[in-house]
């Protein structure tokens, strides 16, 4: 249990856009935001239950007359924390937009950031609360002390982005991107020690297409991240940090054709070969939650009708194999759902729409536990699943 209390001011103002010569456009502007958190956790107070709807509360006391709970509760607080933050960011920013002829469109942007970070984080001991060794529910409790430590920290970066669309003919392009970015340190990975500035690049390379039968669009890329900052409480109340790097490439594709009267076929999909780098013993592992592949085939036709019109579709969707955790251990199998829907328009102001999703209830994971490595328990693991069989009806009227 525990919260999170803050405000926050945000003011972004382009300070000019003015057109230097025909066909470019130069924009510049000021960005500035101040905020604070206040923070109280108490995480862990695990109870004992019966594992049945309704469940009740277990009491359990060991033959040598050891208290393993109080009312159900096995624990107190593994950590108690209390910290008090403020942060301010102002940056600057340039970009131009310039097309240089009928067929060439060059665009790029700069950004400069500053970030300063103060806060109080207050110290924490282990205690026994009522010093009895025999009642083991509260032989560990993590307590919140008046003595704290300081958190100061600036940082200062810089970002760049430059692009090109060259246009073939009335319906083909080809496109191009590189971006160097950031992700400056939150207040939470401060607290932790993670004060490195996390840094990504991105390059991506595409063709896009299109008329009133098909539309097409193929991208290639590739991504790399530098201090990625991973955080997690064990299942023994350990407060679990590392950072490292991270790569990955591949290829999305986005489709559709119309072959037919109100018939369109579309189909999206992603084929990704993404690993960790310089990651202490994961270093080559497969980044957690991220499938190799990924697609979705949604077939849907359009009528015109005399009151209005209508859409029907389905979405056949298929998540590839992933991991729910650094070490590759707990894995989470590939799931496939359908999706199926209406959409109704009738006259200038009514709009029906029904939808059912995951219509087979398919059983898929979503996330894992990484609090507990999979091979620690037999590759047994608790899971997030993916919302069950629903369905959806609304009418909205439109003036």
């Amino acid at each position: 249990m525990g919260g999170r209390q803050g405000n926050r001011i945000v003011h972004q103002r382009p300070a000019f856009q003015q057109d230097l010569f025909e066909g470019n456009t130069l924009t510049a502007g000021v960005y500035f935001a101040k905020y604070s958190s206040k923070d109280t956790w108490y995480l862990g107070n695990n109870m004992l239950l019966t594992a049945q709807n309704n469940a009740r509360r277990i009491n359990l006391t060991l033959a040598d007359g050891r208290q393993v709970t109080r009312d159900g509760f096995t624990g107190t607080s593994f950590f108690s924390l209390r910290g008090d933050y403020d942060g301010q960011n102002t940056a600057v920013f340039l970009a131009d937009e310039w097309q240089i002829n009928d067929r060439l469109r060059l665009d790029g942007g700069i950004r400069y950031e500053w970030q300063q970070v103060d806060g109080t984080v207050h110290d924490t001991a282990t205690v026994d609360l009522d010093g009895n060794p025999n009642t083991l529910y509260d032989n560990a409790t993590s307590i919140s002390l008046p003595g704290s430590r300081r958190i100061d920290q600036d940082d200062k970066h810089f970002s760049w982005t430059l692009g090109l669309n060259y246009k073939l003919n009335d319906s083909s392009s080809v496109f191009a991107r590189a971006n160097s970015g950031y992700k400056l340190p939150t207040f939470d990975a401060l607290r932790d020690g993670n004060n490195k500035v996390q840094e990504i690049d991105q390059y991506e390379l595409g063709f896009k297409s299109g008329n009133s039968v098909y539309d097409l669009y193929l991208t290639a890329f590739y991504n790399s991240f530098t201090n990625s900052p991973f955080q997690a409480f064990l299942d023994d109340g350990t407060n679990f940090t590392t950072a490292g790097d991270s790569r990955a490439y591949g290829i999305e594709v986005e489709g559709a054709v119309r072959p037919v009267g109100g018939l369109e076929l579309a189909l999206t999909g992603v084929w990704l070969d993404a690993k960790y780098e310089n990651y202490r013993e994961f270093t080559g592992n497969q980044v957690m939650r991220q499938p190799k592949q990924q697609f979705r085939f949604t077939p849907s036709y359009f009528w015109t009708l005399p009151f209005g019109d209508l859409k029907i579709f389905a979405t056949y969707s298929r998540i590839g194999d992933r991991f729910a955790d650094l070490a590759n251990t707990q894995k989470l199998p590939s799931y496939e759902t359908v999706d199926v829907g209406a959409n109704m328009h009738v006259g200038d102001n009514w709009e029906f729409a029904l939808s059912g999703s995951n219509v087979t209830n398919e059983l898929g994971l979503t996330e894992g536990n990484v609090r507990v490595p999979g091979a620690a328990t037999g590759g047994v693991f608790m899971g997030r699943p993916i919302a069950g069989r629903s369905y959806l009806f609304s009418a909205a009227y439109k003036w």
